[in-house]
């Protein structure tokens, strides 16, 4: 067994091909996100990996719908999103 926190991991991002990672892979990227007033993600797009994005607190607005606390958001491939709060 590996125990890790959420703390160590980079903004909430715990799963996927980046360092640090629990499991590294292409094919997902999983994080656990709180978002405040002010917090907003660049326009992007995965080739390969599914996004699986679960909002604990705050909530974001994407593309014109708005999404909350317990919120969990699975972007596709070569789906393009942006995130703003």
């Amino acid at each position: 067994m590996h125990v890790s926190h959420l703390d160590q991991m980079t903004k909430g991002w715990f799963i996927g091909n980046f360092e640090p990672s629990l499991h590294q892979t292409n094919d997902v990227e999983v994080a656990v996100k709180t978002y405040a007033a002010g917090s907003y993600e660049a326009l992007h797009f995965h080739k390969i990996a599914t996004e699986f994005t679960v909002i604990v607190s705050g909530e974001v607005e994407m593309r014109g719908q708005r999404y909350g606390a317990g919120s969990i958001i699975v972007i596709p491939p070569m789906r393009q999103q942006t995130f703003e709060r």
